[in-house]
């Protein structure tokens, strides 16, 4: 159960300073519990707080969440896969219908993960807010920061795979559990219920713009203000604010210093890259993963295998406008480089589904780590588009030079004639699917603009389950499960 008491003992990642923000180290540095050690005393130094942001970063990237859960599941719920190859029952076999078990949740591990994420962000926020420690005060504003940022992306994945999309009605649809700050033991046996979708996002937005004000501009591998700027652009325009993620995505775009990179090397660079300090050029933030540290493992090996045969998710190739026949005929190099068609081992024969390598790393067998890409320049520009031509007030041209630039940059050839709001929206939205497949998009988008995925309407209360734990210990939360 979540609750962040202060007798529970304290633990955080065995990461140091300039270590690899990663998720798979299982050596732990115990700090005693306050029935031993003073609670102020565990964040009485930059170090020990510092730890604590480290750690979070480290659920983010674990398998449980960002190395391999969160995305997999997202495009589990979307139309991005073939159904038809899973094998067996249960697991990702439940998709199929929505109908998921409490005894073998695929939410389970996401919602654990991000609620400890999540503990550790309000610990770190409650020792900057009470100065527990001595450090000059940009030191303090960026740990601030990186913590109230590591909050709100992990409050925003937990809200749109546990509950009704915002577009539904976040006035009064039950979100999730809100955790803002520490509380003590006594405030934790209080049953805290789900906050209403709208009052999740609206705590999101908040912790996002605080972020931005607090962050630098450049913080190695870590979270900076465009960071928390162009998760604020995904988050608005999940919301459909238009004007918010539209200002949002160009001053990244305009100001943020990042760039798509020219063709083959920017389809397949952002997901090629590995360890400290190796940061693709279109890529906004990322988790690093490196040799000895390596949390992606559950992420490459789900969508890829070197043996045809034996992948696990396969791309859609079913039924009108599928995605492997989109990618086929309008991805350009992204068709090329990340689908795979032929076995690795054997390009004379087929494989029995098309798939992708996009995960793939720098080893066609899959073994070695990769950097996991959890925002990208393209996205921006998509994004930019889109808001602009649902706004009204750009010209065709600007817009189609958004579009133009991912366009350029998956080597496929400008487009100089669409026009009219309609049509512009379509594009957009039709580049987006085929950039962003299998990167914890296409979902989001279908429930956003109220379509329906593979006839499943887009406010189904068939989302994933809230751990059997947690709702046992809480009564006050309600579980998910109906439309």
């Amino acid at each position: 159960m979540l609750r962040n008491t202060l007798s529970r003992v304290l633990t955080v990642g065995c990461l140091a300073a300039g270590a690899v923000l990663t998720s798979s180290c299982e050596k732990f540095l115990d700090i005693k519990p306050i029935t031993e050690l003073p609670y102020d005393q565990s964040f009485n130094t930059v170090g020990k707080v510092d730890a604590f942001v480290l750690y979070g970063y480290g659920r983010l990237a674990s398998s449980n969440f960002y190395g391999g859960q969160v995305q997999i599941v997202s495009e589990l719920f979307g139309d991005n896969l073939n159904f038809t190859a899973i094998q067996g029952s249960g697991g990702d076999n439940d998709f199929r219908n929505r109908q998921f078990s409490l005894f073998s949740n695929p939410g389970s591990g996401i919602w654990s993960t991000g609620y400890q994420a999540i503990a550790n962000s309000n610990l770190v926020i409650d020792a900057v807010d009470r100065n527990l420690f001595d450090a000059e005060q940009p030191v303090k504003n960026r740990l601030k920061g990186e913590a109230l940022f590591i909050r709100a992306i992990a409050h925003f994945e937990l809200v749109r795979l546990f509950a009704k999309p915002y577009s539904n009605n976040p006035g009064s649809d039950p979100g999730i559990v809100l955790r803002t700050k520490v509380v003590s033991a006594n405030e934790a046996k209080e049953k805290v219920g789900r906050a209403r979708v709208g009052e999740v996002y609206t705590q999101v937005i908040s912790d996002l713009q605080e972020a931005a004000s607090l962050l630098p501009a450049q913080n190695g591998d870590r979270a900076t203000s465009w960071a928390a700027k162009a998760l604020l652009a995904r988050v608005y325009l999940d919301q459909n604010n238009y004007s918010g993620a539209a200002q949002q995505a160009d001053d990244v775009i305009q100001n943020g210093g990042f760039s798509l990179g020219t063709p083959p090397e920017s389809v397949v660079g952002p997901f090629r890259t590995t360890g400290q300090g190796q940061r693709h050029s279109s890529v906004i933030f990322q988790l690093v993963n490196q040799a000895g540290a390596d949390a992606a493992g559950s992420l490459r090996n789900a969508f890829y295998s070197y043996f045809g045969g034996s992948v696990r998710l396969y791309l859609n190739d079913q039924g009108p406008g599928n995605i492997a026949e989109a990618l086929r005929l309008r991805g350009g190099l992204r068709y090329d480089s990340l689908v795979v068609v032929n076995e690795p081992g054997d390009p004379t024969t087929a494989t029995p589904y098309p798939y992708s390598s996009k995960y793939r790393g720098t080893d066609p067998f899959a073994s070695a780590p990769i950097n996991i890409p959890i925002i990208r320049l393209q996205e921006m520009y998509l994004t930019r588009a889109e808001a602009r031509a649902a706004q009204g007030g750009s010209t065709d041209a600007a817009i189609r030079a958004d579009i133009n630039a991912v366009r350029q940059a998956a080597g496929r050839p400008a487009d100089n004639t669409t026009a009219g709001q309609a049509a512009l929206l379509a594009l957009v939205r039709d580049e987006r699917r085929l950039e962003l497949f299998l990167e914890n998009d296409r979902f989001h988008q279908l429930r956003r603009l109220q379509l329906p995925s593979r006839g499943t309407a887009f406010n189904s209360g068939r989302v994933l389950l809230i751990p059997l734990d947690e709702v046992n210990g809480n009564p006050g939360i309600e579980q998910n499960g109906g439309d």
